[in-house]
């Protein structure tokens, strides 16, 4: 992920996004019909019902990666949640409102081993993504 202690270009752009999409989720309205504060409890259902009113196309994109990852690593899936559209510290309220969701007491090791995880996968995708539109 690094090369001599500088963060590439496709980890600060992955990161850009999931920060991007926290906030674009946080921001109030509605998504898929309820408070977008719901999301965490609806997303199971994105890519079955249609593009969203009132998100950005980039949100809308980061939502669908996530629900992807939450079909092969549903726990690394719902730590992001928890970390991208939570507030306060990472290591403690973000923490607790992803054992909240859940239903289960998470280490500090677990919580930010599944963080990687889930962001690597994220990156991976957006990898993916340059390469096909490369070839």
């Amino acid at each position: 992920m690094t090369s001599g202690g500088l963060i590439d270009t496709l980890t600060a752009y992955t990161q850009s996004r999931l920060n991007a999409w926290g906030r674009e989720i946080l921001g109030g309205g509605t998504w898929l019909g309820m408070p977008k504060v719901n999301i965490l409890h609806a997303a199971r259902y994105a890519p079955t019902r249609g593009t969203p009113t009132g998100i950005s196309d980039e949100c809308w994109m980061t939502e669908l990666i996530v629900a992807e990852v939450q079909l092969e690593a549903e726990d690394s899936a719902v730590v992001l949640r928890a970390c991208y559209t939570g507030r306060g510290r990472w290591s403690e309220e973000r923490r607790r409102r992803a054992e909240k969701l859940l239903g289960r007491p998470l280490s500090r090791r677990k919580f930010f081993a599944l963080h990687d995880d889930g962001f690597q996968r994220v990156r991976d995708f957006f990898e993916f993504m340059l390469k096909s539109e490369a070839a």
